[in-house]
């Protein structure tokens, strides 16, 4: 069994994620495809909800979390929500593709939750083990007839998996059964998140929606109105937009 891993932050998620995720369930059957690219029976993608570009809360603020001083603040809780109600549900994927959340369990470091996977497999094949249940991502393979591949950009494949540390800790097993691929951005989409990141600033939304993967225009819209208020706002969407609903009420009220 081939399993392809897809761990991203993507602070915010953007069309080259998403071709890098189709690279890796369909291969060269993909718009992205690349020379040796593999093909996966099963592709796995690892989201992250952790913040960016903010400090821890302290508690005389109140324990909200902070911007840093000239980034753009991306909040956890908003990823969430577009994750879940804006993202999944409106987005086709392949259907060897399975998008795991910390809803689902996985930790909050997808990095750190790949490794978990990885370790299951080498410790598997060290054993002799006939049969292991992956953690997180629940699929049971023989570990000798499995080949894990990590995707990622091809420079941050290097970063988060150099092989000096991948051949430590899993020996015998980096190169055969635990395999990464990086991706260069030419084949994908000439895009970073920095870049995106810029646009939500910038308030660039007709530069921003393209850089988006295939949605209706109205839930590409929520995802870059979401994200660029809670920056100029400096808080999450869950306050601001009580504050939009309770003002409303408020109009209502004295309209009536």
């Amino acid at each position: 069994m081939r399993i392809g891993l897809v761990p991203m932050s993507a602070k915010p998620y953007h069309l080259g994620h998403h071709m890098l995720v189709q690279l890796a369930a369909l291969g060269d059957a993909s718009d992205a495809a690349v020379e040796g690219a593999p093909e996966n029976d099963e592709v796995f993608v690892l989201v992250s909800y952790t913040s960016r570009g903010t400090k821890p809360g302290i508690k005389k603020s109140g324990g909200k979390e902070r911007p840093i001083p000239g980034e753009t603040p991306i909040f956890g809780e908003d990823m969430k929500y577009i994750w879940e109600t804006l993202l999944i549900p409106n987005l086709e994927f392949p259907s060897n593709v399975t998008v795991l959340t910390p809803a689902d369990g996985i930790l909050p470091s997808p990095i750190t939750s790949v490794h978990k996977v990885l370790e299951a497999l080498h410790v598997a094949r060290e054993a002799g083990t006939p049969s292991v249940t992956l953690p997180y991502i629940g699929a049971t393979v023989n570990p000798e007839e499995t080949v894990i591949t990590v995707y990622s950009d091809i420079d941050d494949i290097d970063q988060n998996y150099p092989e000096s540390l991948m051949n430590k800790l899993y020996p015998g097993s980096f190169g055969t059964a635990i395999m990464k691929f990086g991706v260069p951005r030419s084949s994908t989409v000439e895009i970073s998140g920095t870049k995106m990141r810029k646009m939500l600033c910038n308030g660039d939304k007709e530069g921003f929606l393209p850089m988006l993967p295939p949605l209706p225009r109205d839930i590409a819209g929520e995802v870059f109105d979401t994200l660029s208020t809670s920056a100029i706002r400096l808080c999450p969407r869950s306050e601001w937009s009580s504050v939009s609903e309770r003002l409303i009420r408020n109009l209502v009220r004295f309209m009536l």
